[in-house]
């Protein structure tokens, strides 16, 4: 449960967590953020482009998280009509991807207990494409 007593998926407690601890360990918490100007980005090679919003992101956003986790995704749109292609940059801290299920797929976790002398155990479910995960 978070502060609004909304509960979270294991992706958004996953991005709540990064997000705290980037937060309480960026060394560069302080400063303002600048915007590039758009006509000037379009002269650039993709390479120094990438490279410019890389070093504006880390202005205000340089944590040992951002250094692990912190990436760019390169956007293409392209003009059905005219073939016209736009390329921009934007950080990322998290991507989804979805992981299709085909057949039967085993799932392995494992219990480490607190005492160390206690063996973790291990734990496997069959999962099926039918098979839902809380069953």
């Amino acid at each position: 449960m978070n502060k609004n007593n909304i509960s979270l998926n294991p992706h958004e407690l996953m991005q709540f967590l990064l997000n705290r601890l980037h937060e309480n360990l960026n060394r560069k918490a302080n400063q303002q953020l600048t915007k590039h100007d758009s006509d000037y980005t379009t002269l650039l090679s993709e390479h120094d482009q990438a490279m410019q919003v890389w070093q504006s992101h880390q202005k205000t956003n340089y944590s040992i998280v951002s250094d692990l986790m912190h990436g760019l995704n390169k956007l293409t749109l392209e003009c059905p009509s005219c073939s016209n292609c736009s390329i921009s940059f934007e950080p990322f801290s998290m991507l989804s991807v979805p992981v299709p299920l085909k057949g039967e797929v085993k799932l392995c976790a494992y219990f480490v207990f607190r005492d160390p002398l206690l063996l973790p155990q291990k734990f496997a479910i069959m999962v099926g494409t039918e098979t839902p995960l809380g069953s």
